[in-house]
């Protein structure tokens, strides 16, 4: 039986969504998050670490955590989010 415990959400994200699909959410919330809008800038990489963080468990594969924040940071290192958005330092 399903009680929405945390076993249970992680069980959920590995038994109805394929790895890469999970992955490919991840990538498109950062890639939305640091890129240019019309209605805004690009937000900034501090709050794009804390939202991902925040939502690792609900929205995105809590398994996934350990390594997508270090390539947070790498991003953070070697691309800025001025202007165009995700664009080589």
């Amino acid at each position: 039986m399903k009680d929405g415990t945390e076993k249970d959400t992680q069980t959920s994200f590995k038994n109805s969504i394929t790895l890469g699909a999970r992955i490919l959410a991840l990538c498109d919330a950062l890639d939305a998050m640091a890129s240019k809008r019309p209605y805004r800038k690009a937000l900034s990489w501090d709050f794009i670490e804390t939202e991902l963080s925040n939502n690792f468990g609900t929205q995105f594969d809590p398994e996934l955590q350990p390594f997508f924040i270090p390539l947070v940071a790498f991003w953070r290192e070697n691309y800025e989010t001025e202007s165009e958005g995700l664009q080589v330092a």
